[in-house]
């Protein structure tokens, strides 16, 4: 059973607050907590010719198969946006060929023939 609030007392917002001045005084932070002193070594970034990497130069299979016409690849800047509805697709996808088209065996029951197609 939870005391009633005559039983508990004043609330704290009731309570008297002490009166507390504003802190006047040096802080002693800076002292204690001193800059850590840092390396005279590492005050400059490391030169190593070998830390710039060179561009490559090189050719591999996919920078020559990406290299195509560089006239393809830009569209004239007057050129409109095809309008109208889309157009449905005419002609078989490879699913339909594979598996709609597919007959299964006469005889079997139509789990088995899934698997065996």
């Amino acid at each position: 059973q939870y005391p009633t609030p005559k039983e508990r007392g004043p609330s704290r917002r009731e309570r008297p607050v002490a009166e507390s001045k504003p802190f006047e005084g040096l802080s002693t932070m800076m002292a204690d907590y001193k800059a850590w002193p840092l390396n005279v070594e590492r005050q400059r970034p490391p030169t190593a010719p070998e830390a710039s990497p060179l561009a490559f130069t090189g050719s591999s299979v996919a920078t020559e198969a990406y290299k195509w016409p560089l006239k393809d690849r830009t569209r004239p800047k007057n050129m409109k946006d095809p309008k109208g509805p889309p157009q449905a697709f005419e002609g078989e996808s490879e699913y339909t060929a594979k598996y709609v088209k597919v007959r299964l065996p006469a005889g079997m029951p139509c789990s088995l023939g899934m698997q065996i197609a």
